[in-house]
């Protein structure tokens, strides 16, 4: 199309075409066919070119130009992501806490300010470790306050029979529940891999033992590898001599 120029006009999302002053119409093209043909030009923009018309929807800052289109497919690469990292997660650790709540063990009364602790005062449910460990902390370094007996935990006077309460802040199926004593079992509660409410108690029978005791609660996971662990410091038969107290103040 002799005697006539084109020019893009940059940084706009629309194209502008202007033609010399004094030029004459393409020879032998009628004004529709000419202003179709400029209307099937002007929508031809090589995408390749970055210099030229850009989509609204286009973020001109930063490296590279990204779409609407692309902004939507790097935020599902994302979600993708991370549900593949949660469904890699052994199942314990994804959805499996809890801790003894009554009488406070030490987790609990690091929760409730009764003692200064670390971060387990954010999270008394994640004492978490493999099966079969006797520490308090479940051999988690960053709990280890937990294993402290000189922590300064509050003792709580018990009778010779105590039920002891977990609470639970995700379920999961439970193989059993162990409690021990200076490294011996003194009950055990099978669950059959059952899932526990969210309140659990225990009747655990203390008749053989008396004064300051250290009881170790374990929660056995049954599908992993890994139990929760909680100790709880008590006074046997201070708990009855508090009563008979109580009693002889009140006659």
């Amino acid at each position: 199309m002799d005697g006539w120029r084109f020019r893009v006009r940059r940084a706009t999302s629309r194209t502008t075409w202007s033609a010399a002053v004094g030029s004459d119409p393409t020879p032998g093209v009628s004004p529709s066919a000419l202003d179709r043909r400029r209307s099937v030009s002007s929508r031809y923009v090589p995408r390749h070119r970055t210099d030229e018309v850009r989509d609204p929807g286009i973020v001109t800052e930063g490296p590279p130009y990204m779409t609407f289109r692309n902004r939507i497919r790097s935020a599902s690469a994302v979600a993708a992501a991370t549900a593949l990292l949660f469904t890699l997660m052994p199942a314990g650790v994804a959805s499996a806490h809890g801790y003894v709540s009554a009488p406070p063990s030490r987790q609990a009364q690091c929760a409730a300010g009764v003692v200064e602790c670390g971060g387990i005062q954010w999270e008394p449910q994640s004492v978490e470790g493999p099966k079969g460990l006797t520490s308090c902390s479940g051999g988690n370094s960053r709990f280890s306050e937990l294993d402290d007996d000189g922590h300064g935990w509050q003792v709580t006077p018990v009778g010779t029979s105590l039920t002891f309460t977990w609470t639970l802040t995700a379920m999961h199926s439970t193989a059993n529940w162990e409690y021990f004593i200076g490294g011996q079992r003194i009950a055990n509660f099978e669950d059959g891999g059952a899932r526990p409410p969210s309140t659990v108690t225990h009747d655990v029978d203390l008749s053989g033992y008396s004064g300051q005791q250290k009881v170790l609660a374990v929660w056995n996971v049954a599908d992993t590898d890994n139990a929760f662990y909680a100790c709880v410091d008590v006074n046997v038969g201070a708990g009855l001599d508090h009563q008979r107290g109580l009693i002889l103040s009140a006659v």
